[in-house]
């Protein structure tokens, strides 16, 4: 528990609050469909809306996002899911509508990213009910165990909310803090702040191509307070540092940046931050010119309004922002991280914070060290080598 020390008293922590559901389900295929096997069949996201929102719903009918492990699914492939504590012989029917591509990861059997169609026999199960029946935690495919009921507990930050549930993997640098430590750097003077990030299995899929432009980065949707954005501005107005816990803080809170600088939503289209939008509106609105563009807290109150005349309290929106080496940070002075694997879009942020020289000496520390390494494992502090842009 060094962080309280670390820090400086008038740090403000930005932490992801998303809660993980049980979002591994594994399914039969249906007669006539071929035997073998349960198929797994991860869900990332519904096709529409805020996952959180989605698990509150019937799930009859909802179309969701997933990777369906086996690459013999087609359109109008059809699985089915049962429990013996499901209630009243509920069963889960999944149908595959369409393909989107293929699914690759390393040491792992391939699949496809598909959309499934989602039906019960039991009228007006929600979603929420049907994970909890027929789903397993979603522990990364590395840890080599399957998921036990303490899991839905310990695979868990201490902040994560209830009302914020869509992650399909834990926001795992938050795994570090304990009740005691969040009091410790309260007692210091340490802020911190809440959004939400709902995390995507895409952050274990590995960099395989040659050149990072020519990977494609996950989509993930993200919900943030008006309350939050207000005080996340006061601490910019006064020059207090943000520290995000976690690189999905990060990627929120900088999405969040080049969303209101944009400029270009109207306030009846919806918040959508693509893979290199950041870099092609830093050079069509900056230019190479820093100063033309808008301060952070002046492009974050630009959201505030626009929820006000929203007649809205959450801002939500959804990003794909991939951060490597030579992005501009707008609203990251120091970041909470795990340590991550290699060939990771993870690592890539981390570098391009820390700096090259900064990331392969602490790496090597690490490593001399037997630090423990990925979700489970030991936290570190980096600092922006290069400032962030004010």
């Amino acid at each position: 528990a060094d962080l309280p020390r670390l820090l400086p008293e008038s740090a403000h922590l930005v932490v992801n609050a998303s809660r993980v559901f049980a979002a591994r389900i594994f399914a039969a295929r249906r007669a006539g469909s071929g035997e073998g096997k349960p198929v797994e069949v991860m869900f990332l996201a519904p096709e529409e809306g805020d996952a959180a929102a989605a698990l509150e719903r019937p799930c009859e009918g909802q179309e969701w996002r997933c990777m369906v492990r086996s690459a013999l699914v087609a359109p109008g492939s059809a699985l089915v899911a049962r429990a013996a504590e499901a209630p009243g012989g509920a069963e889960l029917r999944l149908r595959v509508e369409r393909v989107v591509s293929a699914w690759i990861e390393e040491d792992e059997d391939d699949g496809v990213e598909a959309v499934l169609t989602l039906s019960t026999n039991i009228p007006d199960l929600s979603a929420h009910e049907v994970f909890d029946t027929f789903g397993h935690v979603p522990l990364p495919p590395y840890m080599r165990r399957d998921a036990e009921d303490v899991d839905r507990a310990t695979y868990q930050t201490v902040y994560a909310s209830k009302d914020a549930a869509g992650s399909v993997a834990a926001p795992t640098a938050g795994l570090h803090f304990s009740p005691e430590v969040m009091s410790d750097l309260q007692a210091k003077g340490v802020r911190w702040t809440p959004l939400a990030l709902h995390v995507g299995a895409g952050t274990f899929r590995p960099v395989i191509a040659e050149r990072i432009a020519e990977h494609d980065m996950h989509r993930e949707s993200f919900a943030v307070e008006v309350g939050a954005l207000r005080e996340i501005i006061a601490s910019l107005e006064a020059g207090r540092p943000l520290v995000p816990v976690g690189t999905t803080a990060v990627r929120t809170l900088e999405s969040l940046y080049w969303l209101a600088a944009g400029g270009s939503h109207d306030d009846a289209q919806a918040l959508a931050l693509g893979q290199w939008d950041a870099y092609r509106l830093q050079l069509e609105l900056g230019g190479g010119d820093s100063d033309a563009l808008p301060p952070p807290a002046v492009a974050l109150q630009r959201l505030c309004d626009r929820a006000a005349r929203r007649g809205e309290a959450v801002v939500h929106g959804t990003t794909s922002l991939c951060i490597a080496p030579g992005y501009n940070f707008k609203l990251c002075d120091a970041l909470v991280t795990n340590f991550h694997q290699p060939d990771s879009t993870l690592l890539l942020l981390v570098a391009a914070l820390a700096g090259r020289d900064s990331l392969k000496a602490a790496y090597q520390h690490a490593v001399e060290q037997r630090y423990r390494f990925l979700s489970y494992g030991d936290a570190s502090l980096f600092f922006n080598a290069g400032g962030r842009e004010q």
